[in-house]
């Protein structure tokens, strides 16, 4: 919250005394903000100015919210948009710009569909003893699942004994 309110909502509207905010003002953000990131984060960012404008009327800076006040200037909306899963080559070119000892987290999510917590929380103990096997407690119920391709527990392994855990 603190990054989008100090990146996005003051320099778009810091300008801004707080009497002065009404829907021209709003109308004029709202463009920016939609300029600069996304209707998904954009949706974000106005929900977070409208809880600060909510507190400046708790605290009897302002009458009334203005962007509750105004019916002519509507919140940003995220469209709903299904994620699309990655081509093999968009997938060998990120694993490539990665550091070595990251790039088994696109193996683990490309050959057992983890998920990047899921990745970073791996520890040896999660391998077991078979070469393609492999059981999680970070992911539901401690689900074993089987490798979609060869390279993930062995791969792992070996990741795991290239790239040592930097804490412990």
């Amino acid at each position: 919250m603190r990054s989008r309110i100090w990146n996005h909502i003051i320099p778009l509207m810091g300008d801004y005394a707080l009497r002065e905010i009404d829907a021209s003002a709003l109308r004029t953000f709202k463009t920016a903000l939609l300029a600069r990131v996304e209707e998904s984060t954009a949706e974000v960012i106005w929900g977070h100015l409208s809880s600060i404008l909510g507190s400046a009327v708790d605290d009897q800076r302002l009458l009334r919210n203005p962007m509750k006040a105004t019916n002519s200037v509507k919140p940003p909306r995220a469209t709903d948009s299904k994620a699309k899963a990655w081509s093999r080559e968009v997938v060998d070119t990120v694993r490539a710009e990665l550091q070595d000892r990251y790039q088994i987290a696109v193996d683990l999510g490309i050959g057992l569909g983890l998920r990047q917590g899921e990745a970073f929380g791996l520890a040896e103990e999660d391998f077991a003893s078979r070469p393609a096997s492999f059981t999680s407690a970070a992911s539901s119920g401690g689900t074993s699942r089987d490798a979609l391709t060869s390279r993930s527990p062995r791969g792992a392994r070996s990741a795991m004994s290239r790239c040592r855990p930097t804490w412990r």
